[in-house]
């Protein structure tokens, strides 16, 4: 059985490099660039993942996870951001992000995280970090930190 996958983009030109990757690796993909139009997805179609934007053309993508949450509990989310600071990473954690990339990301990765929250089991909730957030000034593009933004993320989770 085929993968279906939500992907929540509101670049075009992110949204069709991502869903080209997805179709080749074979998933089944809906896409969509807004909250609203995410939200109509999900009331009436069953995802096995999803793929958000932070920063959408009407809300934010990751502050309206708990919406999905109510929607689609158990999905896994796929949050990535051009918003590269440790506040977006902890965010991401404490809404039960299944991983996290920061922009610009690496395609292959991204299909790995695909990969596995598409493989695991539904049993396999994720658990909530309780992190209070804070506003840390870390702002980076480099792989570097982007290494340490996912490892922010996973040490939190």
């Amino acid at each position: 059985m085929t993968s279906r996958i939500l992907l929540v983009e509101d670049d075009p030109g992110i949204a069709t490099v991502i869903g080209e990757a997805l179709r080749e690796t074979g998933y089944d993909l809906v896409t969509c660039a807004s909250v609203a139009k995410r939200d109509r997805h999900l009331s009436q179609d069953r995802f096995d993942a999803m793929i958000t934007d932070v920063l959408l053309e009407d809300g934010d993508g990751l502050a309206s996870i708990k919406t999905v949450r109510e929607t689609a509990p158990g999905l896994p989310i796929i949050v990535l951001s051009a918003q590269n600071t440790l506040d977006t990473a902890v965010r991401a954690s404490a809404s039960d992000a299944f991983e996290y990339f920061p922009k610009p990301f690496d395609l292959d990765e991204l299909l790995a995280a695909v990969k596995a929250a598409t493989s695991r089991s539904p049993s396999d909730g994720c658990e909530s970090a309780t992190t209070p957030q804070q506003d840390l000034p870390l702002i980076g593009r480099s792989p570097a930190m982007q290494e340490v933004y996912r490892l922010v993320t996973r040490v939190l989770n």
